[in-house]
């Protein structure tokens, strides 16, 4: 954990692995810092943070041994190929902000654009293809982004599953309040499982999964590794970390 991240799903995963009694130790890397210049502890090990944390700790000959991210996976392009139509973007045009000008949309249409990795530059947005031009003119001309169909989603989950099972999962968009473990449907954990089975390289990935008119679709996969935690129950995964074959 680093020693500056505050928040919700930090404060929810470091009592879940106190719960289990594992160690906790805080390692520390400014936001936005691309070095960890602390030793990576001996034996088996989970960090958990920010993105900036991560993705330095993935990049460390040492450290990366507890994080479990592979950027060649957690893009869009990814996921179109692994997921096909099961992947709630199929079919979205996919090019550099310099020729988003030849995304097939007419000016006024509304399109749904987000970045094509999980660099999180900017959120997922709706608006008219129009302004997207405009958006993508001002950005790095070589960023990747996606203009697809806007699609309404009504529900959407985040399961974290372990060796292609899940263990905690909660909803978090359309809903009323934050879900525990027991009121996830049953067929959106089994949908997660199949879609996490699809990439046996991940011991560990959390499958966002959203509900379009009935059908269920992988809205993404998220990094355990920096996942937010929403509502109660992360102590499950916790647990499943603690097998010794696992790690």
């Amino acid at each position: 954990i680093s020693k500056h991240a505050k928040g919700f799903s930090i404060d929810e995963m470091v009592d879940a692995f106190q719960q289990v009694g594992a160690f906790i130790d805080e390692v520390d890397v400014p936001p936005f810092s691309t070095e960890i210049k602390e030793s990576a502890p001996m034996g088996d090990f989970f960090v958990y943070g920010w993105n900036s944390l991560i993705e330095s700790a993935a990049a460390h000959p040492q450290w990366s041994r507890g994080v479990h991210y592979e950027p060649s996976l957690f893009n869009a392009k990814s996921y179109e190929g692994i997921f096909g139509k099961k992947y709630v973007n199929y079919g979205a045009w996919m090019g550099s902000c310099e020729l988003a000008e030849e995304a097939p949309f007419t000016t006024d249409e509304v399109v749904f654009v987000r970045v094509v990795d999980e660099s999180k530059q900017f959120s997922g947005v709706t608006m008219p293809y129009d302004q997207v031009v405009l958006q993508a003119a001002r950005m790095d001309a070589g960023t990747q982004i996606l203009i697809g169909r806007r699609k309404t989603i009504v529900s959407e989950w985040r399961v974290w599953c372990v060796d292609g099972v899940a263990t905690y999962r909660s909803g978090y968009r359309g809903l009323a309040s934050k879900q525990v473990m027991s009121d996830v449907p049953r067929k959106v954990v089994d949908f997660a499982e199949r879609q996490a089975r699809l990439v046996p390289q991940m011991k560990m990935v959390c499958v966002d999964v959203g509900d379009i008119s009935g059908d269920l679709y992988v809205v993404e996969l998220t990094c355990c590794n920096w996942a937010g935690v929403y509502g109660d129950g992360i102590v499950a995964f916790a647990k499943a970390l603690l097998q010794p074959t696992l790690l």
